[in-house]
């Protein structure tokens, strides 16, 4: 971003973290009601989730989860074209199914060998546990503290909170280290669908 002025020559920002956000409108009960059936037939896996719920890899090509990997791929293709990716095939190499139930959590993660991660919230209630994304810069509270900030903005905060809403998709790099926060609603559980995209040029 180029803003010119009387008194300034050029304003740079100059690293940047590309999220994308997406309003899918899907009627999500017929998928959430499959997951609740998987969930009740496996005990799952455990990587960075504490207590609840994440299923083995799932395929993309199951046609209950039809609907979202249409919106998935034309996002892939928004995706790669901001970023300036190589042309070439995408495809979705792990897809999990994610339930948290009353103080379920995820820890600091992130995504190795792919390009593109994502997530997608089939059920979002309120205070069901925010998703934490963690600037790359690691010594940027070492003297840009938030005790000497008025506010805060894409420039000087250490942690971004995404708020989940049902019917959200979001695109965001494997790279950059996130997390979700525990879920606080003691009535509904957070559930959701996260995958990893490759490149075949990157495999090759």
């Amino acid at each position: 971003i180029y803003l010119k002025d009387r008194n300034m020559k050029f304003y740079n920002d100059i690293f940047a973290i590309p999220i994308i956000e997406y309003n899918l409108g899907i009627d999500n009960k017929k998928i959430i009601k499959h997951i609740k059936s998987m969930q009740k037939k496996s005990k799952g896996s455990f990587i960075s989730n504490k207590g609840g719920w994440k299923s083995k890899e799932l395929s993309s090509k199951d046609p209950i989860f039809k609907p979202i990997m249409d919106h998935v791929t034309k996002g892939i293709i928004e995706y790669a074209k901001r970023c300036l990716f190589k042309p070439g095939e995408y495809s979705i190499r792990t897809l999990e199914a994610n339930v948290n139930g009353y103080k379920d959590h995820n820890e600091v993660h992130l995504h190795q060998y792919c390009i593109i991660s994502g997530v997608y919230f089939l059920n979002a209630p309120k205070d069901c546990g925010d998703l934490l994304f963690r600037n790359p810069s690691l010594n940027l509270e070492y003297d840009w503290h938030p005790s000497k900030m008025i506010g805060h903005n894409s420039h000087n905060s250490s942690v971004y909170h995404f708020v989940p809403e049902e019917g959200k998709l979001l695109l965001f790099p494997p790279w950059v280290e996130h997390l979700v926060r525990p879920n606080l609603n003691k009535k509904e559980e957070r559930i959701s669908l996260s995958f990893n995209v490759v490149h075949k040029h990157l495999l090759s």
